[in-house]
């Protein structure tokens, strides 16, 4: 199967940025975790350079990021949208659990949310419409998708996550998570052996559940320790 493509795009005050249609560093065997942190946060492979600046959520809204489950579409099965509904409580319990400095809370939809998740009736590989943001409509939507929208200082505002109709019952949990993660900042995933299964950043699979070990260690570094 191939794998669903999840592409940043930033906004910044009207000037678009985004990563290119790669959004995937290779590595060629197990990363020290300061190697691993700059690859997922700025795609940087061993020893070289950034491919994007980090960016992420500011103090003090970090500590409090409302995550909101919108409306779904006709054609998004209702089951699904229920099993998707259980990953994203799982999600954000995952994310709150990583001892890093930062919380999300849910809240109901049409709420002010930070970020958005919204299932949407678009096959694998279907044309994403009607979002009314140009960064997405227009483009391919494979499993599932999301835009950030953040200022000239690299700071996050926003996050809309989308959906697709096709979405594995049994991959939920682990596109959830690792959407939720990227929305976080970290945006750049690794193709490498050595994290086939192990890391939520896994270019080639979605089958890990939980935040663990390098995962965990680089939100933590990327926003600080909580206290």
């Amino acid at each position: 199967m191939l794998r669903r493509l999840a592409l940043g795009l930033g906004l910044a005050l009207g000037l678009g940025t985004g990563a290119g249609a790669v959004d995937y560093v290779a590595g060629t065997g197990p990363l020290n975790d300061a190697d691993f942190y700059r690859l997922v946060s700025c795609g940087a492979p061993p020893g070289g350079a950034c491919q994007s600046r980090p960016i992420a959520w500011p103090a003090p809204e970090r500590r409090n990021l409302r995550v909101a489950l919108e409306g779904r579409d006709a054609g998004f099965p209702a089951w699904l949208g229920r099993v998707v509904a259980g990953a994203v409580i799982h999600a954000v319990q995952e994310i709150n659990g990583a001892g890093a400095d930062l919380r999300l809370r849910l809240v109901p939809a049409g709420s002010d949310a930070d970020i958005r998740i919204y299932l949407r009736d678009i096959p694998y590989g279907g044309t994403i419409t009607g979002t009314g943001l140009s960064a997405l409509d227009g483009t391919p939507l494979q499993i599932a998708r999301f835009s950030l929208n953040w200022t000239l200082d690299r700071e996050i505002r926003r996050g809309v996550i989308l959906i697709s109709r096709d979405l594995r019952a049994e991959e939920a949990h682990s596109v959830l998570l690792e959407e939720l993660v990227q929305s976080m900042g970290l945006r750049w995933d690794i193709r490498d052996p050595a994290y086939r299964g192990r890391s939520i950043f896994d270019e080639d699979s979605n089958l890990v559940r939980r935040l663990s070990g390098q995962d965990r260690t680089a939100l933590r570094m990327h926003y600080g320790t909580r206290r």
